[in-house]
């Protein structure tokens, strides 16, 4: 009882984190800015996230190469803020991003991970189209409730996850998610994608 007590208080915290975080981002560049994907979709399922990912639609003209850096740790409590590089591994579809910058923002006396992704596309379609898991259909604007997808209910309602990727299947993302809901069953097309992985593991194994 006591363990839930302090993880609703924890929820609670980063609630209130994510709405300056979405006012803060929101105001400082001119776009309506999201938090989007593992944040909402963990507190829907009364879990603690582990960090907030923001998202904006860029602006025409703004020369994010020299200004989006030196912007974002200049806000209230950011610091140690950089743009991402392919070498750092990031799982979003390069095609629709303009920029992913990761830093921290302290809040309630401890740090949490932020990332702020700038899309050339719109932010709600991006989200319907170009996240991977179901379960990370859900995103929210500053003052307003959640928003979740119709794929994002149905896994939920019937304890289900459905993937999908745009390019390579990514087992690594995969596993993250299915340990953060061990009970839930994934969708048919992903467990053939995972025996076919097992089989090619095995198969190289023996030889």
């Amino acid at each position: 009882m006591i363990n839930q007590i302090h993880k609703n208080l924890e929820i609670k915290r980063q609630q209130q984190a994510g709405e300056r975080l979405l006012t803060l981002i929101s105001d400082t560049f001119g776009e309506e800015a999201y938090l989007a994907g593992g944040m909402v979709r963990d507190h829907y399922f009364g879990k603690v996230g582990d960090d907030f990912d923001i998202f904006i639609k860029h602006s025409e003209g703004f020369d994010y190469d020299s200004f989006m850096e030196p912007m974002l740790n200049g806000l209230p409590n950011f610091h140690s803020f950089r743009k991402l590089t392919k070498e750092d591994g990031s799982n979003y579809n390069v095609g629709a991003i303009r920029g992913v910058y990761e830093g921290t923002y302290s809040s309630f006396n401890e740090d949490a991970k932020v990332q702020v992704i700038v899309l050339f596309d719109e932010v709600e379609a991006y989200v319907e189209a170009g996240f991977a898991c179901s379960l990370s259909e859900a995103w929210k604007k500053r003052g307003e409730e959640p928003w979740y997808s119709s794929n994002f209910l149905w896994s939920a309602n019937n304890n289900l996850m459905m993937f999908r990727f745009s390019g390579a299947f990514n087992h690594k993302y995969m596993e993250k998610i299915r340990a953060k809901f061990p009970d839930m069953e994934i969708d048919d097309t992903t467990k053939e994608r995972i025996h076919e992985k097992v089989a090619r593991e095995s198969y190289w194994r023996g030889i």
